[in-house]
C-alpha cells in the first residue's frame, strides 16, 4: 500500500487543478474536499474525480473562471448563481452565507443553481456546528441511480 502524508496530498492535489486551469483559492478548496474524501473513505467524492473535471473544463461544463453572483437575497435567505463555476467553491461561499445570516436571524438559506459537483456534502454541512448551527447541504443530480430491487 502507498502511503501519502495528507498535507504532501493536498499540495500536490491544488498544483494539479492549478494546472488545468484552476485559480490558487479555488485549487485550494477544490483539493482539500477532494483529498477530505479520500481520507474519510469516500472515494468515488476524492481525487479521482480531477480526471472528470478536467473533461468538464474542455468541454466547456465547468468554468474555473467564473465568479458566483447573488441574484437574490433577503435577511434570512439568499439565491446564488454559480456561473457553472466550481462546486466546492461555490458550496463554501453558499454556506459561508447561510451561517452569517443565522447568526444575525437565528436561520440562513441559500439556493445555488448552475453550479457543479461538489464533493462530500457533509464537508459544507459541518461548517455549521462550529458556529453553534445546524447545517444540512444537499443536492440534485441528473437521475442516474438504479432502483433496490430494480
Amino acid at each position: 500500500m502507498i502511503r501519502i502524508e495528507y498535507e504532501d496530498l493536498l499540495a500536490y492535489a491544488g498544483q494539479v487543478l492549478e494546472h488545468i486551469g484552476y485559480p490558487s483559492g479555488k485549487a485550494r478548496i477544490t483539493s482539500w474536499a477532494l483529498v477530505e474524501a479520500d481520507a474519510r473513505g469516500v472515494p468515488s467524492h476524492g481525487l479521482q474525480r480531477v480526471v472528470d473535471y478536467e473533461k468538464y473544463i474542455k468541454e466547456g461544463l465547468f468554468r474555473p473562471e467564473a465568479s458566483t453572483e447573488t441574484v437574490y437575497e433577503t435577511g434570512l435567505s439568499a439565491v446564488l448563481d454559480g456561473n457553472s463555476g466550481i462546486g466546492m467553491d461555490i458550496a463554501s461561499k453558499a454556506m459561508r452565507i447561510c451561517l452569517g445570516k443565522a447568526s444575525e436571524t437565528g436561520a440562513g438559506f441559500c439556493s445555488v443553481r448552475n453550479s457543479n459537483h461538489f464533493g462530500m456534502a457533509g464537508l459544507w454541512a459541518e461548517m455549521a456546528p462550529p458556529e453553534n448551527c445546524v447545517g444540512i447541504a444537499m443536492t440534485n443530480t441528473e437521475p442516474f441511480a438504479i432502483v433496490t430491487h430494480g
